[in-house]
């Protein structure tokens, strides 16, 4: 399938387009840290919130004294359940002198809570298509190395599998196994194929090639050349 090519790169780039993001955001987390003045607020209440996920969390608001002597009030970014301050509690906070009501906070999440999630999806979308392409470049690899220095054998296809774990585009795959036996004293060997994107039953009973390591017989392939090619 297009899909199964397009996809890992397009993980890979949503990774990279994050932790870019992400740096993005840190420096100017960073620049405000830098800049940012301090003082020191009261927690006058505790917002409490139900998410969509059924979560829920306690909110501090806190009040400080400006710069100008004015009362500004800020609600945390940052929640928790159980709550993580009480009201009356005395907590640092951090705020633009220019504009106050922006402060935020002292406190990892409270003053890093955007380059940690983009550095979160950078991670998981990022880790998802590096391992995806490395793996897809190792098969191909060995396929390569197989084709060069391995053995031939023909395999008859036992059956089909269909691959019930494996989903995209709400379809499963399926994959050829198929068994070989050197001779009628010796161990008979399986072989499956990597996923099939077109049912391949018509093949069961037929035979296929299957390439060996002549060292080590758990590494091997079984090319689909003979398979058309579905590049839905």
């Amino acid at each position: 399938m297009r899909i199964l090519r397009i996809l890992p790169r397009l993980f890979a780039a949503l990774g990279l387009v994050c932790l870019f993001a992400a740096s993005w955001v840190y420096t100017g987390e960073r620049r405000f840290i830098a800049s940012a003045g301090r003082t020191t607020g009261t927690v006058v209440d505790l917002v409490y919130e139900t998410g969509t996920d059924h979560g829920s969390a306690y909110y501090p608001v806190v009040r400080f004294a400006s710069p100008t002597g004015d009362s500004v009030t800020i609600r945390s970014r940052t929640g928790s359940n159980p709550p993580s301050h009480r009201v009356g509690d005395r907590v640092e906070v951090l705020y633009d002198p220019a504009r106050p009501e922006h402060a935020k906070m002292a406190g990892f999440f409270s003053l890093h809570l955007g380059s940690f999630i983009l550095g979160i999806f950078a991670v998981v979308f990022g880790g998802i298509g590096g391992v995806w392409i490395f793996l897809q470049r190792r098969a191909s690899a060995l396929a390569e190395e197989l084709r060069q220095t391995g053995r031939r054998i023909t395999a008859r296809v036992r059956e089909v599998e269909v691959r019930a774990n494996i989903a995209v585009n709400r379809r499963h795959p399926w994959r050829i196994v198929a068994e070989w036996q050197e001779s009628p004293s010796s161990e008979m060997r399986v072989f499956k194929s990597a996923n099939i994107w077109e049912d391949p039953t018509p093949h069961v009973g037929q035979t296929v090639d299957v390439l060996v390591d002549r060292y080590d017989p758990k590494r091997y392939v079984v090319p689909l050349d003979f398979l058309p090619r579905a590049d839905g």
